[in-house]
């Protein structure tokens, strides 16, 4: 699981899983607009999801039930299997790698990088039609980011293994092996787009695609130009005061409405309560029934349309109001 500390320092650079996007690939949960917005702070990585969680769990099985002994038969007397820190570029800070598990010699040297994967059924329509033939881009290029750090601190990885199960029915094994010169385009021009857009706080341009206008939406969606004015010490207090009896009144409302609630449950249809020196009634003998929007949804869940069709709205308020029938045949 990526800790709050890994979070924060996912934005001091480029690491393996933002180097799809930066190339120029797209899906519908990212573009380079999206890594940018993350690095410069317009926008927190969202690795903490959901789906985010469920892989980073069945990574760690993955790991033990299929990489350990794949590990053990290949290299039985070579070092420690390993999930390992992120690792550097020495000569670029902001270039590192965090790899999902290495094989690690006795000299501390990283021998073999392991890329573990849990995709669900629709992502793996990207290994082929029978899931055996190709494995997604995305993936790829995590993997040649890797081997490029780990070799510029000096550890000769020849490829990197990767280890996908496919919809909890198929374990997928493949590799990618090292390609210097591609590596080195690889570097280059992400290192180009880190200097062109993030360092000079500049958002990269959009060429229209849904994914893009997604970006933006994703980015900007919940930012409006607003007037401010700076609150004095008095008018800061006000609105402490004003937060403070605002919460004791949501939570009086929601008392008032659970108490209505218990109390219509014990009538079961009567009009009126009755005990010592007190009596209350269900509804007015008109029949009809004023009540708060919350004891109304507790009590009768009306839809919609309903709601819609019995909403009231004056001037300066807006009311709901209904008939219910009280249990007899009148012809409702």
């Amino acid at each position: 699981m990526i800790s709050e500390e890994e979070r924060e320092r996912r934005r001091e650079g480029i690491g393996s899983s933002d180097l799809f996007y930066i190339l120029g690939g797209k899906d519908k949960y990212k573009t380079d607009r999206d890594i940018y917005a993350e690095k410069v702070g317009l926008k927190e990585d969202r690795t903490t999801s959901f789906p985010a969680e469920i892989g980073s769990a069945m990574e760690a099985f993955i790991a033990e039930r299929d990489v350990r002994p794949y590990v053990e038969s290949h290299w039985p007397n070579v070092g420690s299997f390993v999930e390992p820190e992120r690792l550097t570029h020495p000569d670029l800070p902001h270039v590192f790698a965090n790899a999902d598990r290495i094989l690690l010699c006795s000299e501390g040297a990283w021998h073999e990088i392991f890329e573990i994967k849990f995709v669900g059924h629709h992502t793996g329509r990207d290994f082929g039609t029978d899931w055996t033939q190709e494995y997604p881009e995305k993936f790829r290029l995590q993997m040649i980011w890797q081997m490029l750090v780990a070799r510029a601190n000096g550890f000769p990885v020849q490829s990197v293994h990767l280890c996908a199960m496919i919809s909890n029915e198929r374990v997928f094994w493949s590799q990618v092996r090292w390609d210097e010169a591609e590596a080195a385009d690889i570097l280059e021009r992400a290192l180009e787009w880190w200097n062109k857009y993030v360092l000079t706080e500049t958002l990269p341009p959009q060429d229209g695609t849904a994914e893009d206008l997604a970006a933006v939406e994703r980015i900007f969606g919940g930012i409006s130009d607003v007037s401010e004015i700076e609150a004095d010490e008095d008018m800061e207090e006000v609105a402490r005061q004003l937060d403070l009896k605002q919460q004791e009144f949501l939570k009086i409302g929601d008392e008032i409405t659970a108490l209505k609630c218990d109390m219509l449950s014990f009538m079961e249809g009567h009009d009126r309560l009755v005990g010592q020196r007190f009596s209350l009634w269900n509804k007015p003998r008109s029949g009809r029934k004023s009540t708060s929007w919350k004891a109304l949804a507790m009590s009768f869940k009306p839809s919609e349309e309903q709601v819609a069709e019995h909403t009231k709205i004056g001037k300066d308020s807006k009311s709901f109001r209904f008939t219910f029938n009280n249990g007899e045949d009148n012809g409702n």
